[in-house]
């Protein structure tokens, strides 16, 4: 059996990850079924093949063992949202007729991590591309048993909710002075013991080239009834950076300027209406939410108030002040700025956020397992004249089975040209 593991970086700064695994043949050559432009083109044959797999973990995520496909009720449920912290959750039944998968400390319980693939399988050869989507914690355990049926309901969050969740909450205050290192800091909470024998994450962290060596810049502070999640968040506006577990169950720091600079990334997949790729393409459009001005306010430094604002000026944009008025958010107060740069780097981050909150596209497209969130896609509909429109996906939602289908929610990156 040939066993081929690849990577990629994607734009969104996760990875896009996984094994190819095959029947081994010296005849094969397996670098063409691992390249991005051979799954694309796979992903547009007629026959799409998914698979799914799931594994029990250990506490530092390596693999247990699989759990037979035959005991996984189908119709469980993927979904992956563009956020800081948490991003993916897993929902799926058991089958527990001889009571194997019954909640206990040496089965499905607190300390258990659910590892989540899925695949396709080429028809031209023996095996299956698999794809990793995350390493997760079980948050919820339900077994039920009736006349007919024993099965075992089981709910998970990525590993961040070990931080948010009742494990991360803080029963004193906790002060992190000025001047120390963030990095150290971050590392020092991973590893800060659970009270069972082990630290919340052994996994190394993803920390950006750019972020080496920064520092504190003043005292950061969480209150008792807080979470280590609050101050993991604080550091990451901090560093300006995105903070979330990855595909392999990382944790990733990432700079908000290089994951949110959208002109700059590849394009993932082509959605083309006459073409039947998608079921639907459905939009939602929150006029009454609509915002095109940011305020940022930070820290007072010498008597000089830290403050930025971004203002959606381009006249091309159906949201622009010039073609809607001035919509403001409410102000942005974080001491953490502690500089205008920083300021305005927050400012320009926040009003892209709402930018593409307000205005998004739904649609059913065919399964397929590169997409990631704060990726791009295109789509092609002559109805709304949308012409290789780049559109970044915002959600992605799936049931675990063999429909071959998904549900994603994206938004233009240059809103909509329908409506200018």
């Amino acid at each position: 059996m040939l066993s081929q593991n690849f990577s990629y970086i994607t734009g969104s700064g996760d990875i896009l990850s996984g094994v190819l695994e095959a029947e081994n043949n010296l005849l094969f050559d397996y670098r063409k079924y691992i390249k991005l432009s051979y799954i694309q083109q796979l992903l547009r044959s007629n026959t799409i093949r998914p698979r799914f797999r799931i594994f029990m973990c250990n506490v530092d995520g390596t693999q247990r063992y699989q759990i037979p496909n035959e005991d996984i009720v189908a119709g469980g449920s993927y979904s992956e949202n563009y956020q800081n912290g948490q991003r993916r959750t897993l929902s799926f039944s058991l089958i527990n007729n001889d009571g194997k998968y019954t909640p206990g400390i040496n089965n499905i319980w607190g300390n258990t991590r659910i590892a989540f693939e899925i695949g396709l399988e080429p028809t031209d050869i023996n095996g299956v591309i698999w794809f990793k989507k995350g390493i997760y914690v079980v948050t919820k355990a339900n077994p039920s048993h009736n006349a007919t049926d024993k099965t075992v309901s089981v709910e998970c969050v990525d590993k961040f909710n070990i931080f948010e969740g009742k494990t991360g909450t803080l029963t004193e205050t906790v002060e992190i002075p000025s001047g120390m290192v963030i990095e150290d800091i971050i590392n020092d909470i991973l590893g800060t013991a659970s009270g069972n024998g082990y630290p919340f994450d052994t996994v190394p962290i993803i920390y950006h080239s750019s972020f080496k060596g920064r520092k504190t810049p003043a005292t950061i502070s969480s209150s008792s009834g807080q979470t280590w999640g609050n101050i993991l968040t604080q550091l990451a506006e901090i560093l300006s950076a995105e903070i979330f577990y990855n595909a392999e169950g990382q944790l990733t720091l990432v700079p908000i300027s290089e994951v949110t600079a959208d002109g700059d990334k590849p394009v993932l997949y082509d959605y083309i209406a006459s073409k039947g790729d998608f079921q639907n393409d459905d939009f939602d459009m929150d006029i009454g939410s609509f915002i095109n001005k940011v305020v940022v306010i930070g820290a007072n430094i010498n008597g000089h108030t830290v403050m930025a604002e971004a203002v959606n000026n381009d006249a091309s944009s159906p949201l622009s002040y010039q073609k809607i008025g001035y919509r403001v958010a409410a102000p942005i107060n974080d001491s953490n700025i502690t500089n205008d740069t920083l300021a305005q780097e927050r400012a320009d981050y926040e009003l892209r956020k709402v930018l593409i909150a307000k205005s998004s596209l739904s649609s059913s497209v065919f399964f397929n397992p590169i997409l990631s969130v704060n990726n791009l896609v295109t789509y092609t509909d002559d109805f709304y004249e949308l012409e290789r429109e780049r559109l970044l996906l915002q959600s992605i939602s799936f049931s675990i089975g063999y429909d071959g289908m998904m549900s994603i929610s994206a938004s233009n990156i240059k809103n909509l040209p329908f409506v200018v």
